[in-house]
């Protein structure tokens, strides 16, 4: 059981999809021309990430105008197809858009998924291009669930300076803390048995078993550490009815969080589709932040932010388990 528990979390359902899904590579919006760039890049494993940049032109010299970007990061099982909520709105308001398929995810190489630990480096990947792009000004990072949680991890590992703003939406503050509070909340207690060595031992040999399948320690995905070394603005957007991962998550990021920082709770549950109100608070708070910012560029270097990250990220054993956290987490969070 612990076996198939540990497959469903290293490869949950992938989004499947063609590019026609992303619509034409060109495209007008009151007139004015509008273009989609799909190229790969290649994090430090060799892994070649799909990526899709959407911005104003080219003109008739093929150039592109300069401009703001944001960064927009999916959950586990969705994919770049997500970012097509918020690219016509933020294009309108002169930003472009630049969307990623995770390693192990849509189209992009890998065959698992680590719920952040490997992500970042696709992530580091894309920033260290956009901060050579000539045609990028500034850069803001939009993720959702675990695109959030990856968002933190980077802008925390301070490998990057001029990060303009983080957009957060259900990001989880640990795994090993949501793993713990799903336990309690869905695993019922048997008479004549000890539930938490129970609980503990299970817990204990899923960890094993996630290590062994993809070379890492679920309980190293910790966000509260980064988000105290974050000094750039930070919005935090969580559904009140979220039982997958509950807002309390938000409140204590949110608590550790360095920099200047607000809250928005949502109507809905982890998956529900955003609203357009919220779409367009959200719009408002990047280009405000953006237009303020200087560009991004390289401040650490990967061989610094890898010594950091090899140090362990927790600091306690684990105490229980959890069953139905498999069915909640790898629902796809935007129906296609």
């Amino acid at each position: 059981m612990t076996e198939i528990f540990a497959a469903l979390i290293c490869r949950p359902p992938r989004h499947s999809y063609t590019l026609t899904d992303l619509g034409p590579a060109r495209f007008r919006m009151d007139g004015k021309l509008y273009s989609r760039t799909d190229f790969q890049l290649y994090n430090k494993r060799g892994l070649r990430i799909e990526c899709s940049h959407y911005r104003a032109g080219p003109n008739e010299f093929d150039e592109y105008e300069a401009s703001p970007c944001v960064v927009y990061l999916h959950g586990n099982c969705g994919s770049r197809v997500d970012a097509d909520e918020i690219v016509e709105g933020l294009l309108e308001e002169g930003v472009s858009v630049f969307s990623l398929d995770f390693s192990g995810c849509g189209l992009s190489d890998g065959d698992l998924v680590s719920l952040g630990y490997f992500e970042q480096d696709d992530l580091s990947c894309v920033l260290e291009y956009l901060a050579n792009d000539p045609s990028t000004t500034s850069v803001a990072i939009w993720g959702r669930s675990m695109g959030a949680v990856v968002a933190l991890l980077v802008a925390g590992s301070e490998q990057f300076k001029g990060i303009s703003c983080l957009i957060l939406d259900s990001p989880y503050s640990s795994l090993q803390q949501l793993l713990e509070q799903l336990a309690h909340k869905y695993i019922p207690q048997v008479p004549l048995l000890p539930y938490e060595k129970v609980v503990e031992a299970a817990l204990l040999s899923l960890r094993q078993a996630v290590r062994q399948k993809a070379n890492y320690d679920l309980f190293d995905v910790e966000t509260t550490s980064p988000a105290s070394r974050c000094r750039m603005p930070a919005l935090f957007a969580h559904a009140k009815d979220d039982q997958l991962i509950p807002a309390s998550h938000s409140k204590l990021l949110m608590e550790a969080y360095a920099g200047e920082k607000e809250l928005l709770e949502l109507d809905g549950d982890h998956n529900s589709a955003r609203e357009s109100e919220f779409l367009k608070k959200v719009s408002s708070y990047l280009v405000r932040n953006l237009s303020s910012s200087s560009p991004l560029s390289i401040e650490k270097s990967r061989k610094e932010v890898e010594k950091r990250a090899l140090e362990p990220q927790h600091s306690q054993d684990p105490v229980s388990w959890f069953s139905s956290f498999v069915g909640g987490l790898f629902q796809t969070e935007t129906a296609r």
